[in-house]
C-alpha cells in the first residue's frame, strides 16, 4: 500500500499523456495511481553484445523506473 507507483508517459509532442500500456488508478480504495510518471515509450538505451556495443529502442514502465529512481537519489544527494 506504501509503495510508489511508476507510470510511463509519451515521448515527444504527446509528452502530457500516460502511455497506453501503463496501468492507471485508481485503486480499489481510491487511491489515485501512478504517483509518479516518466519517459517510458521508445527509450533510448545501451545495448551490449558479444562484439560490439551499441543503442536499441524499448518501451515500458521498466524504462520509466530508472529515470525516476535516478532523480530521487540526485534529489536526496542535494538535500
Amino acid at each position: 500500500k506504501n509503495a510508489i507507483s511508476v507510470g510511463a508517459s509519451l515521448n515527444g509532442r504527446s509528452s502530457d499523456y500516460l502511455a497506453r500500456f501503463s496501468s492507471r488508478g485508481p485503486t480499489r480504495d481510491g487511491r489515485t495511481k501512478p504517483d509518479v510518471v516518466a519517459p517510458g515509450a521508445d527509450v533510448e538505451s545501451a545495448a551490449a553484445k558479444v562484439g560490439s556495443c551499441g543503442l536499441f529502442s524499448q518501451s515500458g514502465t521498466s524504462m520509466s523506473a530508472p529515470i525516476v529512481s535516478g532523480t530521487a537519489a540526485l534529489v536526496r544527494q542535494y538535500f
